[in-house]
């Protein structure tokens, strides 16, 4: 039996078409932004004017317009649609609360320039005012130890801490080359920290969470509200 020869119609010639700017194409048609550029879009629009084809550097896809003698606009494009914004993570007060004991403030360097400049009392008003609390993470030879600076926003939620330390005579902040010790949790000990300036951001550290999504806000923005 001999075999029937199939017959293949000829494939219709595909248009010739180059690239544009990618800035002219805002969004990718996989529904992602295209601020990063990895969309770069064909140099012929759709009906209505829009770059909508071309190839995606950041999912792979290549978005081409349909065969010649179809409807150009009849390839689907999905429309960008933004991410719903997340909510940050915040550190519980509970966590920072005993930082805040005036019991540690005589230890606390900050607290001790501030009582010696004004008064003790007018010291812990101000630490009570602004929720500056004391940290162990660092300690000058003298013993004393650094100020917690609790970033609290409008509705009293705490969105980062930051550790600073500071020479109780003079107001400073100690700086690189300065004599100062950081505790190390691993050694359960502290350690000479000399090489840069005595400054830390502990949120995640008070967490527990290295991924944990903190964003700052104004120190003292608690302030700012009333009732």
């Amino acid at each position: 039996m001999t075999p029937t020869a199939r017959t293949y119609s000829p494939m219709p010639e595909l248009p010739k078409m180059g690239f544009v700017s990618r800035r002219l194409a805002p969004n990718c048609p996989c529904g992602k932004s295209n601020r990063d550029g990895k969309f770069h879009p064909f140099d012929k629009p759709d009906a209505a004017g829009n770059y909508v084809f071309g190839y995606c550097h950041s999912c792979g896809e290549k978005f081409a317009p349909p065969l010649p003698g179809r409807d150009w606009n009849a390839a689907p494009v999905r429309q960008f649609e933004p991410p719903l914004p997340k909510e940050p993570d915040q550190i519980p007060f509970e966590k920072v609360a005993a930082s805040l004991d005036p019991k540690h403030r005589p230890a606390n360097s900050l607290w001790q320039y501030l009582a010696g400049c004004f008064t003790a009392p007018v010291a812990d008003a101000l630490f009570e005012k602004y929720r500056v609390g004391t940290s162990k993470h660092f300690r000058l030879p003298s013993g004393h130890m650094a100020a917690l600076l609790l970033q609290t926003d409008v509705c009293g939620r705490v969105r980062h801490a930051k550790t600073m330390i500071y020479d109780p005579a003079t107001g400073k902040r100690n700086k690189a080359g300065q004599p100062c010790k950081r505790w190390n949790k691993d050694r359960n000990a502290y350690a000479d920290f000399t090489d840069r300036d005595a400054i830390e951001f502990l949120g995640k550290t008070i967490l527990g969470d290295d991924a944990a999504d903190l964003r700052q806000c104004l120190f003292g923005e608690h302030l700012l509200f009333t009732e």
